[in-house]
């Protein structure tokens, strides 16, 4: 066998590892968005309304894509369909009244490009069974 042959064969079996390395890599990464982004809407929500967050539920969908062109294109353009059940804030975590905000349902769209940018941004926000509670003046904690 010629240098140049085992040189060649050499370059394929490098190939494909690493482009197998780039595969399992790209499908543990897609695994992890959804635990992400249940984390990342809490902390969100926490900071905002300064207020103990109850979800019970999160799903999170990222359309069927290569996992080689995610992260080619390091997932800009590629929009994760979220939806979430069962969302109570309650105000400085108070038990004592109704939370502030309770939404049955909601759901949102997020550029997985920008999931890990500092500064996230989503465009519409979808809520079904949205009760708001306000208590009476004299009664408020702030």
């Amino acid at each position: 066998m010629s240098k140049k042959k085992k040189l060649l064969i050499g370059a394929g079996v490098l190939a494909l590892v690493v482009i197998g390395g780039l595969f399992i890599a790209a499908s543990i990464l897609a695994k992890r968005f959804e635990p992400y982004i249940r984390q990342q809407a809490i902390q969100y929500l926490r900071d905002r309304f300064d207020s103990d967050v109850e979800l019970a539920a999160l799903h999170v969908r990222i359309p069927k894509i290569s996992p080689l062109r995610l992260m080619w294109t390091q997932g800009r353009g590629v929009l994760a369909s979220v939806e979430g059940e069962g969302i109570s804030l309650r105000h400085k975590g108070r038990r004592d009244v109704p939370p502030m905000f309770a939404m049955r349902k909601f759901s949102f769209a997020v550029d997985v490009g920008t999931l890990f940018d500092s500064n996230k941004g989503i465009g519409l926000v979808v809520l079904e069974g949205m009760e708001i509670t306000i208590p009476p003046k004299g009664e408020r904690p702030f």
